[in-house]
């Protein structure tokens, strides 16, 4: 039989069972603006240290209320460090360098495992309240620990394999047209990436200096600076507009440094 009261005091109390975040606003937005992955690594490294400072402090002296805090410190604590796991092993599988982020983090984390370890053996009065938590913290520093000892390189391939043994698996899974309209996805992501076009720059092909032109009026050769003449008088005006702008452009070019380009002589620029 339905009771209303029973429902009425079981509801309302689901929302204190809901998922909490475990970065505050203000570390969310450090998060998004950390976007190379040395510099992710080093934040979230920070972030768990902070994380383990803070239940220390709380653990150094008894106060009424401190388990439930410490209990969600060491769970924060050991959210970030899976996410220090998961950004490590994207870049990886994106064969970005993270040696340098993955160094501040063995440094931490050989640090923060004893320091956790130390907490469960001194056995506090209220550890019943937050053992399972420091338990979980504590396997996961070691896991992540021994990725980031490992050999980088490694790693990477173990990673590799691993995605495309899980790829296959999925397949295996999949309907056969299901199937079918996968294979094609991955094709057209991979003749998009072959195909992708060379960004825009503002480098023009070389044109010879002021010297070298000289020098092929001395010798009466037809190269360079006259060939240039010669394509001007065979092309019409609006021809002649469009290289004129060409040049500029390339004038443009060589004062932002790119290789290979001089700047133009004047009477390239007259109108006839």
């Amino acid at each position: 039989m339905f009771r209303p009261w029973l429902a009425l005091l079981i509801f309302p109390a689901l929302p204190a069972f809901a998922q909490r975040d475990f970065l505050t606003p203000d570390e969310v937005e450090q998060v998004r603006l950390a976007q190379e992955p040395n510099e992710r690594l080093a934040l979230y490294t920070t972030l768990a240290r902070q994380r383990l400072d803070q239940a220390q402090h709380l653990l150094a002296e008894e106060r009424p209320g401190r388990a439930g805090l410490v209990h969600d410190l060491l769970d924060d604590y050991g959210q970030i460090v899976d996410a220090i796991d998961t950004v490590a092993d994207d870049a990886l599988q994106r064969h970005v360098n993270i040696a340098v982020g993955m160094k501040a983090v063995t440094d931490a984390e050989k640090a923060m495992l004893p320091a956790l370890e130390k907490i469960r053996d001194s056995q506090p009065k209220d550890i019943a309240r937050y053992e399972f938590v420091l338990s979980q913290a504590i396997d996961t520093t070691r896991d992540s620990l021994d990725n980031s000892s490992a050999d980088l390189g490694k790693r990477a391939t173990e990673l590799r394999a691993r995605e495309a043994r899980e790829k296959k698996e999925r397949e295996a899974d999949m309907q056969p047209k299901d199937r079918a309209a996968q294979k094609a996805a991955d094709q057209k992501a991979a003749d998009a990436d072959t195909n992708k076009k060379k960004p825009p720059t503002l480098c023009a092909p070389a044109r010879l200096s002021r010297s070298s032109r000289s020098a092929s009026f001395a010798t009466g050769s037809t190269s360079g600076y006259a060939v240039i003449k010669a394509q001007l008088d065979a092309t019409s005006r609006a021809g002649r507009h469009r290289y004129l702008w060409g040049a500029a452009k390339a004038d443009v070019s060589s004062s932002i440094g790119c290789p290979g380009v001089q700047n133009g002589d004047p009477e390239l620029s007259k109108e006839e």
